[in-house]
């Protein structure tokens, strides 16, 4: 499981050097539906849990497979 910083990591050193914090990491989730913003914070949607360790969507999600990377980096070559 990858912690949000270790995302943000892993994106860096493949060359995606604007996402440097865990606020611009979770726009960029909320941007392609793997978070949502609540009234309580971010919660995992649905699509999240594809990229999730957990069985149930969470407050606070901040972990992640490593299969989140590609799916991050292609959004981002767009």
């Amino acid at each position: 499981m990858l912690r949000n910083f270790e995302v943000i990591k892993k994106l860096n050193e493949l060359g995606f050097d604007n996402i440097k914090s865990s606020q611009q990491l979770n726009k960029l989730l909320e941007q392609s539906g793997l978070i949502e913003k609540t009234t309580n914070g971010w919660l995992r949607t649905g699509k999240g849990m594809n990229y999730s360790g957990y069985k149930f969507p969470e407050y606070r999600p901040n972990e992640w497979t490593d299969n989140i990377i590609p799916f991050l980096s292609d959004i981002l070559k767009k």
